[in-house]
């Protein structure tokens, strides 16, 4: 069963136009959005991360499984490119000044691993193209026409995800299972085995690709297809883990993850707790489609009815089902999964729609003919149009902060809204291992950026709201504290933690998703409410024709609203585990304290003390509370609102008595109001619990010293002092020597 030739003139010449315009789209939209660089863009960051940008060494174990390492690996040889030419060309001199480069604009990794992903999206393509010809002439030219403009594939080449990687190579595996399926022998087997593999080494979904093979090889050898698909299978993984070697080196991460993918696509996401992102998905489709999707069904009930004559056909069908119904019914939507689908269901919709002007009587063909150029032409100008150059309304939020805030101000901004380059930041970089490496010139570039006192509240959209804690044996349990994790975000809406913020930005894309569920988000959408009543909307930056992203709306804090904040009463700095449910709390005890550090989920013990089960969840609070509540605390100290600095550094300490950086706030926040006894409590528990692991720190051995002598114990902060000035660095000795002669002693 040999097909047409699949490069005659004709196809040649569609393929290079097709291939070329399609670049043409995807080169226009290498710089969107940059300097700012929003996108997930999870390989591409991996990679990054891989570099070890903290220990100074390579580390090419990802660590975390929620994807393959193939693509990882990609971006990582790329960068490593990138940085080679910039060194030769003289953009840096070291690793320290790539490093730093990249943290003041990433426009120049960014387009690189955009680049990198418009030939896999283009190499796809031609393989589509390849296969729509094997099955129907002019097939694989209408499928495309279709796809060179697709909305969904330029996005998701935008977006830099393993899904563009996974469709290239998936489409590849099929058109070399086709040729075996059509000719067999040993070097399309082996073709589409390593194809498989490499497809899954890009992303899990993949794997189904062998479900089809199967299909092949028992149509095309029969009894003997038992024997040949195992092998297959094996073939596949072994490439898998030569892409992806530390899931056999680290297996307990691995299968750790894998787990969590497994259960993802039923546990819902934020938005969609229940039910199926279905008709998310046929949307999908028919954008990227349009009338193309009408010719569908019709292959599909010809496939059906002609099976044994339509073998190509029916492989693809079983890909492309493969790839849809696990997508179709999960309750999680993203378009980008939805890429293989829509390139298999471009092929199967063009030679159906081949088959049907085929059937129309000769005179009435230049008709059917111009019917069929409706299918790729729709897409064609749905897409162009979806794709227009348009502003970000995140850049242009942006802008309206740049013109209308300072440093001076606390901003505080929920996902999705405008990408400060934030203060925090900042003072992060400047501790960073990099920074002291990096050229005098790198460092001026990266300070001279402006940056804002910005805070993003804690956000969770997926994942069971279960905790992993450990009991008093050590053993780690799973404890399930809520439904789903989308229920821990009302502790972050407690009007009372606003009381000191300046300015708080809220975006569609995360308020639209708790209205729209008001019963189960009260906290939320009453937050919502109290903004619109108290206080001032300073602007209201809308999607449109000129810009897209999510609604931003700017409030201003007013007197109203301080007041009303006020009349809510103080604030526990527990508040958040405050919030959890009742039957959480007394979970995590049963399962993990024993009976006699069990208080039926209260939150504190008769001394004030948090309950034991609150600092089980110390792992929970550094991953979800900390990122906000610390540098909130840092902020507030620096504007001199030391109240509320002072509560959030205690929220800290209350969990993790430990943490230096927190306590060293407190105590600034208490000494600048003159409560230096409540000082001194929180730095020796501290001090006590920091000594359990070695030697305090410095910085904090000093404030010590200082608080003791606000608190008129002169001769214990002379003991500390002398201590620090027999320290081993110089300029810690001088320091403390430096203290003494001012303190007299």
């Amino acid at each position: 069963m040999e097909g047409p030739r699949p490069f005659a003139s004709r196809v040649r010449l569609g393929l290079v136009l097709v291939l070329l315009v399609g670049l043409v789209i995807r080169l226009f939209q290498l710089r969107h959005g940059l300097p700012e660089f929003l996108e997930e863009a999870w390989p591409f960051r991996e990679a990054w991360a891989m570099w070890g940008w903290e220990s100074g060494h390579l580390d090419l174990n990802p660590h975390r499984f929620h994807y393959p390492s193939l693509t990882f690996y990609l971006h990582l040889a790329l960068q490593f490119l990138v940085f080679a030419g910039g060194r030769i060309a003289g953009a840096w001199h070291s690793a320290a000044d790539f490093f730093l480069a990249y943290e003041t604009d990433p426009s120049a990794l960014v387009i690189a691993a955009r680049v990198m992903s418009t030939l896999a999206d283009l190499a796809g393509l031609a393989a589509i193209i390849w296969i729509g010809e094997r099955l129907r002439p002019r097939a694989g030219l209408i499928a495309g026409f279709g796809l060179f403009a697709s909305i969904t594939l330029v996005e998701s080449v935008r977006a830099i995800v393993p899904d563009t990687y996974m469709a290239a190579l998936a489409m590849g595996a099929l058109l070399a299972m086709l040729a075996y399926l059509r000719r067999g022998g040993r070097g399309a087997f082996i073709a589409t085995t390593v194809l498989i593999g490499l497809a899954i080494g890009a992303k899990y979904p993949a794997a189904t690709l062998l479900v089809p093979f199967a299909v092949v090889l028992a149509m095309r050898d029969g009894r003997v297809a038992w024997r040949l698909w195992p092998m297959a299978a094996a073939g596949a993984a072994a490439v898998f883990f030569v892409t992806t070697p530390f899931g056999l080196l680290d297996p307990v991460s691995f299968w750790r993850d894998l787990g969590f993918v497994r259960q993802l696509p039923g546990a819902g996401h934020l938005g969609r707790l229940e039910g199926t992102g279905a008709a998310f998905d046929f949307d999908v489709l028919w954008r990227n489609m349009r009338f193309g999707l009408i010719a569908l069904p019709v292959s599909l009930a010809m496939t059906l009815l002609q099976w044994r004559r339509r073998r190509e056909e029916v492989v693809l069908w079983v890909a492309l089902l493969g790839f849809a119904l696990p997508v179709f019914t999960a309750t999680v939507e993203a378009a980008r999964y939805m890429v293989p689908v829509i390139g298999i269901a471009w092929l199967l919709a063009a030679a159906a729609a081949i088959d049907l002007v085929d059937r129309v009587p000769a005179r009435h063909r230049w008709l059917s003919l111009g019917v069929l150029s409706l299918l790729p032409l729709s897409a064609i100008v749905f897409s162009l149009h979806a794709l227009r150059p348009v502003d970000s309304t995140q850049t242009n939020a942006l802008r309206w902060l740049e013109h209308n805030a300072d440093a001076s101000q606390l901003i505080v901004q929920e996902a999705y809204g405008a990408p400060l380059f934030t203060r925090w930041q900042a003072l992060e970089m400047r501790s960073h291992p990099q920074f002291e490496r990096a050229s005098e010139a790198a460092r001026r570039r990266f300070t001279e950026r402006r940056s804002w006192r910005a805070v993003q509240l804690p956000f969770t959209t997926v994942g069971p709201g279960t905790v992993i804690v450990q009991d008093t044996a050590g053993h780690d349990v799973t404890v399930q504290l809520a439904a789903h994790s989308v229920d821990f975000n009302h502790l972050s809406y407690d009007p009372r933690l606003f009381a000191d913020v300046d300015l708080i930005v809220v975006t569609s894309a995360v308020h639209d998703r708790f209205v729209a569920d008001s019963a189960r988000f009260r906290a939320e959408t009453r937050f919502y409410q109290l903004l619109e009543r108290k206080a001032r909307v300073e602007a209201r930056i809308e999607s449109g024709k000129d810009a897209s992203g999510p609604d931003i709306t700017i409030y201003r804090m007013t007197p109203e609203l301080r007041a009303a904040i006020e009349q809510m009463g103080a604030i526990d700095p527990l508040w958040w585990a405050a919030s959890l449910p009742l039957d959480g709390r007394r979970a995590l005890e049963t399962r993990a304290l024993p009976e006699a550090a069990r208080f039926d989920g209260a939150l504190r013990l008769p001394d004030g003390a948090a309950a034991p089960w609150v600092h089980l969840l110390e792992p929970m609070y550094k991953g979800l509370i900390r990122p906000f509540t610390h540098p909130m605390s840092v902020y507030l100290v620096e504007l001199g609102r030391d109240d509320s600095a002072a509560f959030f550094a205690a929220a800290t300490l209350e969990v993790v008595p430990d943490d230096v950086e927190a306590c060293l706030v407190y105590t600034t926040a208490r000494g600048a109001l003159g409560q230096w006894p409540a000082a001194r409590v929180a730095i020796e528990r501290t001090l006590h619990a920091v000594e359990r692991g070695g030697e305090p720190p410095t910085a904090l051995q000093f404030e010590y010293a200082r608080i003791l002598r606000h608190t008129d114990d002169v001769d214990f902060a002379r003991q500390v002092l002398e201590s620090l000035s027999r320290n081993s660095d110089p300029s810690v000795a001088a320091e403390a020597r430096r203290e003494l002669e001012e303190a007299g002693h």
